[in-house]
């Protein structure tokens, strides 16, 4: 019923579904669901991942704003001998690790493989990128700034509210700043462009409340840099990160970045260091 209505999974806590299962079959999650549908999709997963020659896998760490809590996915992706593509979410768990360091992910992920009796020799590289924003002094500073104004806002809907009222005085549509993870690179640009489209609100803000600090007109150059410099990765990685791309993209992408980023004024001293 909720696989063909396209239901919220939410749907099965509901009065109007639990009242009647009750009575119709109350033991159907517990003997059903847990026990032989699990068990008979498992067992098919398991034969399928036995079946593809090579296997790839896709990973990701996220946090849920509503639980505050972070979450860890693997994906397997496989061709069948009908050539055709598969992708498979083999789990999707907390990840409650203090730090996400190279180490702790690792950990996971080996567990996740041996749940599904993946060997590890098919695994043939893993690639991260939550350190890729270390640049100049400069640079850190100023995206320093923009993380302590978003977690300002994050923390106080006060804040979030006076912000708003401000953007409908300049008559402009009310948007929240948004917060960076530091698991996920893209966070970065999406708040550094969220900060500039309500540079005028912002600043202010910031000019009647002493809690965050102004940015200065150099740091607002230097965000402007960076965005520029972020967005082709931004759109590439959004590329690369959809269902139904081939691996036939990636050179094409990959040498239209080295082109994009050969073609920027490395001589300006803050995109000379932030590429290199």
């Amino acid at each position: 019923m909720v696989a063909l209505e396209d239901l919220p999974f939410s749907f099965v806590e509901s009065v109007g579904f639990v009242r009647p299962m009750k009575h119709l079959c109350p033991s159907y999650f517990t003997s059903f669901i847990c026990d032989k549908l699990y068990g008979k999709v498992s067992q098919k997963i398991l034969e399928l991942l036995k079946s593809f020659e090579k296997l790839s896998f896709t990973s990701d760490i996220w946090s849920d704003n509503c639980s505050e809590v972070s979450l860890l996915s693997l994906t397997c992706h496989g061709i069948t001998e009908e050539f055709e593509r598969k992708m498979i979410v083999l789990k999707a768990e907390v990840f409650n690790e203090s730090r996400h360091t190279g180490e702790n992910i690792a950990y996971k992920l080996e567990d996740i493989l041996s749940l599904w009796e993946i060997p590890k020799e098919k695994v043939k590289c893993v690639v991260r990128d939550a350190e890729g924003m270390k640049a100049q002094e400069t640079v850190v500073a100023a995206i320093t700034k923009c993380k302590k104004m978003a977690t300002h806002f994050h923390h106080s809907t006060t804040a979030q509210d006076e912000l708003a009222n401000i953007q409908k005085r300049f008559n402009q549509k009310p948007l929240k700043i948004i917060q960076e993870y530091a698991t996920t690179w893209n966070s970065t640009f999406y708040m550094l462009e969220r900060i500039l489209q309500v540079k005028e609100s912002l600043c202010l803000y910031v000019s009647t409340n002493n809690k965050i600090s102004q940015l200065t007109s150099e740091e607002w150059m230097i965000i402007e840099k960076l965005i520029g410099l972020l967005r082709p990765f931004e759109e590439v990685t959004k590329e690369l990160s959809a269902a139904d791309v081939s691996i036939s993209s990636v050179i094409p992408l990959i040498a239209t970045l080295e082109k994009i980023v050969n073609d920027l004024d490395s001589s300006d001293e803050h995109i000379g260091d932030t590429i290199t």
